[in-house]
């Protein structure tokens, strides 16, 4: 993602929403919502695109609901 206080933001934006957001094994982000996967995202991408793919993986899961 971004710098740790941006991980924050992020993970408190997409509770707000009503996902999940879990710490997997493999340091990755495990996002469901509705006991559905909606997607995963790296805690240290090295893609600086990570963000805007993330957000973009979250608004698609949103219409397609």
């Amino acid at each position: 993602m971004t710098s740790r206080g941006d991980d924050r933001k992020i993970r408190r934006w997409l509770e707000r929403k009503g996902y999940t957001v879990e710490l997997a094994n493999s340091s990755h982000w495990k996002i469901t919502r509705d006991g559905r996967l909606v997607t995963t995202t790296s805690l240290t991408p090295s893609d600086r695109n990570s963000y805007k793919n993330l957000l973009h993986d979250i608004r698609r899961y949103e219409c397609s609901e």
